[in-house]
């Protein structure tokens, strides 16, 4: 009977500390997604048109890795985060920086970076917080992926003036059409 309650207790304590390791992990997690510096990140980068086309719609957050330490972590008062994400385009990561005055008080975005095939490129910095954060890429890297954007876009806009000429003869010049950038 010793024997028993011996092997049962050598067999399942890992079983029962991997248990609560992988429920301490998702716990924490859960928090983290559930807080409003991720739903503000978010909403933030869907107004980013020159991202949101690069991703493709719909544009969707995989799980944050809790133990990539270096890029997902909160203080209470700063938060930093990576988040994996998926478009029918491409996939990337949106990388976040936010802090509040006070615990309790509403989380503030900073800076919101989009990274995407290597490249990584800053597409907001709230204006509150300008002296503390700067640009992530230089201004080449960008002027790359807004030349792509246009073309892409004048590409898509001429097809579509095509099949709008087929049916009622009138033209639309792709010069007139204008990504709008954030």
């Amino acid at each position: 009977m010793k024997q028993v309650l011996v092997y049962a207790a050598i067999g399942g304590g890992p079983v029962i500390f991997g248990a609560l390791t992988y429920y301490r992990h998702r716990v924490r997690k859960g928090n983290f997604e559930n807080q409003g510096f991720f739903h503000s990140s978010m909403k933030l980068l869907q107004g980013y048109t020159s991202g949101v086309q690069i991703l493709g719609k719909p544009i969707n957050a995989r799980s944050v890795d809790m133990r990539d330490r270096a890029h997902n972590h909160t203080t209470g008062l700063t938060a930093r985060m990576k988040v994996p994400l998926d478009g029918s385009n491409k996939s990337g990561f949106l990388h976040s920086w936010s802090t509040r005055p006070v615990a309790g008080d509403e989380w503030e975005v900073n800076k919101l970076d989009l990274e995407v095939d290597g490249h990584t490129w800053t597409f907001f910095i709230n204006p509150n917080a300008s002296s503390k954060y700067s640009k992530t890429i230089t201004e080449e890297i960008n002027k790359e992926i807004e030349t792509e954007l246009t073309i892409t876009s004048m590409v898509e806009s001429t097809s579509e003036s095509i099949d709008m000429d087929d049916s009622s003869q009138t033209e639309t010049s792709t010069s007139d059409q204008e990504l709008k950038y954030v």
